[in-house]
């Protein structure tokens, strides 16, 4: 498979992050301490982090504080600080957020607005993905000064736009996190990602297939450019689904190959078998019904190797119905026929009922009783012909 193309979102992306990585290393060696700190601060604050996902961060925090610390510089300690709780938020350690924003109000009580508000902003949201969402509105309100300007200032938008989707008011969600979007400096890498995804969840609540496939693929396009690659599977997945009912296989097919070329150095056994069933559906769509069941038996037997009857008995399904579509009986007999049989070896009796069930449907159902009795006689006869 061919990779997918670039993008000028994902180029740009790449570059941005490429000189974060890039200037680092090179002031410490080249900077004076303060000119150091002060690029180690950016590389810190636009860098994205993914839960899953390697980053450089976690070391530059642990750098940045202690040379803050030396030089006395209070007020990039608070960025940090503030930069690790965020952190802390997006690897889903809740109570260490939490915990880091206590002891930053205890260690520096005297922060600056733009600090204030983003503490704030940072605590509305754990409380939000806590499902605490009185209090995460309490929260909110604390925020009676205006935002300061620059890249902090968005971010009550995101937070009350998240708080919106997550208490299921979606309507008032679109909205609100159509204008931090709108908002949000392309430096924001990490929040323009998840903005754009919630975005795009809006639309699908919405039946609204064009814009959430638009959403979507600019927050894909942007995890290429960051070499986010664990997300990036899961993106292609989704992506590629919206692809496959627009009609584009072939745009579906790219995706979902990459997607698979990327879980055997990411591994995922949970997304695996999913991807194969995604590209069987669009090669199915395309036609190529042989190359489709191909891609099914694979899945079926990731499920079977990790123990999931109900993904196996579905993937069997799945091949018995590609080969209905076809009118292919006798195969779409064969291979429910042969499910029953390893069910049967394997001691897995609703197995056995489930696709027993889809033989009768294709008997009395489908073919009729006569029509199916000659078939399966036939199938008999031509085992015990001389080959």
């Amino acid at each position: 498979m061919k990779p997918a193309p670039s993008s000028a979102i994902e180029e740009r992306t790449r570059a941005f992050l490429t000189e974060l990585l890039m200037n680092v290393p090179i002031m410490r060696v080249q900077g004076t301490p303060e000119e150091y700190l002060a690029f180690l601060e950016r590389a810190i604050l636009f860098h994205p982090v993914f839960q899953d996902t390697p980053t450089p961060v976690d070391g530059w925090l642990t750098e940045a504080e202690e040379l803050s610390r030396t030089l006395n510089r209070l007020d990039t300690l608070a960025t940090i600080r503030l930069r690790r709780a965020v952190v802390q938020m997006r690897r889903l350690d809740y109570g260490a957020a939490l915990a880091e924003l206590e002891r930053i109000r205890q260690s520096l009580p005297h922060l600056s607005p733009a600090h204030l508000t983003w503490h704030t902003v940072t605590r509305a949201r754990v409380l939000t993905r806590q499902h605490q969402f009185d209090d995460a509105r309490k929260a909110l309100s604390e925020i009676t000064f205006p935002p300061p300007e620059g890249w902090i200032a968005p971010l009550p938008l995101v937070a009350q736009g998240e708080l919106e989707l997550e208490a299921n008011e979606v309507d008032a969600a679109g909205k609100t996190l159509q204008r931090a979007l709108s908002l949000l400096p392309f430096e924001l890498v990490e929040e323009r990602i998840q903005v754009l995804q919630s975005i795009g969840f809006v639309f699908i609540t919405k039946a609204n297939a064009p814009k959430a496939l638009d959403c979507l693929d600019q927050a894909r396009q942007m995890l290429r450019g960051a070499a986010a690659w664990i997300e990036v599977v899961q993106m292609n997945l989704a992506v590629g689904g919206f692809l496959i009912a627009a009609g584009d296989q072939a745009g579906a097919q790219t995706l979902f190959g990459e997607a698979l070329e990327l879980s055997q150095q990411y591994p995922q056994p949970h997304l695996e078998p999913l991807l194969r069933v995604a590209l069987a559906r669009s090669m199915a769509a395309d036609g190529r019904v042989e190359e489709a069941v191909d891609a099914v038996l694979k899945a079926a037997k990731l499920y079977a190797a990790q123990g999931n009857v109900v993904g196996y008995v579905s993937m069997i399904v799945l091949i018995a119905n590609l080969y209905m579509q076809q009118t292919n009986y006798a195969e779409a007999y064969r291979i429910l026929a042969t499910g029953v049989a390893i069910a049967k070896q394997r001691n897995w009796a609703a197995v056995q009922d489930v696709l027993r069930a889809h033989i009768n449907r294709l008997r009395d159902g489908v073919l009729g009783p006569a029509r199916f009795d000659a078939m399966v006689q036939e199938m008999i006869d031509q085992t015990r012909r001389p080959s």
